[in-house]
């Protein structure tokens, strides 16, 4: 059952159960084109990629305009670095080496052949499909203040976090709190699956299948929206 979403941008979260796996450019190339064979994107689609730097971040103070109390804010812990001109799939192993941090994706604007995510709308939408890899542990929970989302973390924060959208109750999802790999499939604005209960396995099938036989290890889900 789709639904339509007061928060503006859903995204599911594809997460490896081990924290510690990180895939090769050829793993996640492979994965990207299979994704694109399946007619999950369409017909033609918009690759993108590029690398990311690491950054000491910056620290500011600020005033909660609720209590009056002083907070600090965390600047990123990752800029932009090189943009990857990719006009085919193929060529990202030649454009990142294995140390690299970086980021992929294929977007299009279609009705897919293979839908990502079970929703109730039949005309053509937005979907894209990204990859993002880490030279170390990131916090992938949505639902935890500390350390928020794509910032450096520990192994202790590997309880996977969750707000539901509707209900704002957190939703726990073991293994999924932090890793150094994870997919991203972003759906149109305001389009989101229904999520019952605290189940978040929701991805299609064949994508999960897709996922394990390209990278050989376990995944379990999680969602971003805003």
């Amino acid at each position: 059952m789709a639904r339509q979403s007061p928060m503006e941008q859903y995204s599911h979260l594809l997460i490896p159960a081990s924290r510690a796996y990180c895939p090769e450019p050829t793993q996640v190339a492979e994965f990207m084109r299979e994704t694109v064979d399946l007619g999950v994107i369409g017909d033609t689609p918009q690759f993108w990629g590029g690398t990311l730097k690491r950054v000491v971040p910056q620290i500011r103070k600020g005033r909660n305009p609720l209590t009056g109390q002083t907070i600090e804010l965390n600047g990123p812990t990752r800029l932009p670095d090189r943009r990857l001109i990719l006009r085919t799939l193929a060529e990202l192993p030649q454009g990142v080496t294995a140390t690299e941090e970086y980021d992929v994706s294929a977007s299009g604007f279609t009705l897919p052949k293979l839908p990502p995510l079970d929703i109730d709308f039949h005309e053509p939408y937005h979907v894209r499909v990204a990859c993002h890899v880490r030279s170390q542990l990131v916090s992938l929970s949505s639902g935890r203040s500390e350390p928020r989302f794509g910032q450096d973390c520990t192994e202790a924060e590997s309880l996977g976090m969750f707000l539901h959208p509707d209900t704002m109750e957190v939703i726990e999802v073991q293994d999924a709190g932090c890793a150094r790999f994870w997919i991203v499939f972003e759906l149109g604005k305001w389009l989101r699956p229904e999520i019952v209960g605290g189940n978040l396995e929701l991805l299609n099938p064949q994508l999960v299948e897709l996922a394990h036989r390209c990278f050989q290890t376990r995944f379990v889900q999680g969602c971003v929206w805003g």
